[in-house]
């Protein structure tokens, strides 16, 4: 019905005035047929049924990472702007080295310890964490689950200070941040890991330096021994520098505003 109007009236004006002007009168209704069509196909297009995305849709576009500024802050006041030996400090690594050597000491040899040492052992370690490796140990299933056996002759565990354990949470907050572009997230992965590489680097070195020369480990810290720093030294010789790791995060930081 809405096209057979318009249609109707274009026989008509053919009929009145096609056979005084037929190029003239052609093209006009030429023109208005066609203009007839184009209407009646947007009145089509208008009352088709349209689809709006849903909800969930909407909520599945991918949103961009932003950095808040207090997260931004935070991270760069504990990461940015130190140093090797100040990125040691920060996560108790050479009070780590330092003190685990003592305990693998005192399992040589009981009673090699001072009270004064053994307190000082106890207060750097006071509620951090045990890490045990089970290349060092054996492990044993029992009706409760398992237990780990010591080797004989083999540390099986270090003792690591609440500073360190507070430092890798906090690592791991900024790496499960969605609010932290991904490559940031992989950066901080990777700072991480070495972090925690070092520790089992530490562990490797102390039981290879044992097992070459107990000396090596009884002697550590005697100034007029031959072996004197021979256990920590063969470990920062094996150790896994910081500082690249470190760099690589700040980068990816600086990457990622550039973009913004």
């Amino acid at each position: 019905m809405l096209l057979f109007c318009p249609l109707e009236t274009l026989r008509n004006l053919w009929l009145d005035y096609g056979l005084a002007r037929p190029f003239l009168s052609s093209f006009v209704i030429a023109v208005a047929a066609v203009a007839c069509w184009w209407l009646f196909g947007l009145a089509m297009h208008l009352s088709a049924p349209r689809e709006t995305p849903s909800k969930t849709e909407i909520a599945d576009k991918h949103t961009p990472a932003v950095i808040f500024p207090s997260q931004l802050q935070e991270l760069l006041q504990d990461f940015g702007g130190k140093d090797e030996g100040e990125l040691w400090e920060l996560f108790d690594l050479h009070g780590i080295t330092t003190f685990n050597i003592r305990r693998a000491k005192a399992s040589i040899r009981p009673g090699s310890l001072t009270p004064a040492e053994v307190a000082e052992i106890d207060a750097f370690f006071r509620d951090g964490q045990v890490y045990l490796d089970n290349r060092y140990c054996k492990v044993v299933r029992t009706a409760g689950g398992f237990r780990a056996e010591p080797i004989p002759g083999k540390l099986s565990t270090l003792n690591l200070s609440l500073k360190y354990v507070t430092n890798r949470q906090t690592l791991a907050k900024f790496q499960a941040s969605p609010h932290l572009p991904l490559a940031v997230r992989n950066a901080l992965k990777e700072l991480d890991e070495a972090v925690k590489g070092n520790v089992q680097v530490l562990l490797g070195v102390i039981n290879d330096k044992l097992a070459e020369n107990p000396d090596n480990i009884l002697s550590e810290e005697n100034a007029n021994s031959p072996l004197f720093g021979a256990t920590s030294g063969a470990f920062l010789d094996k150790r896994i520098w910081l500082k690249p790791k470190q760099e690589a995060v700040m980068s990816a930081i600086t990457d990622y505003l550039k973009t913004q």
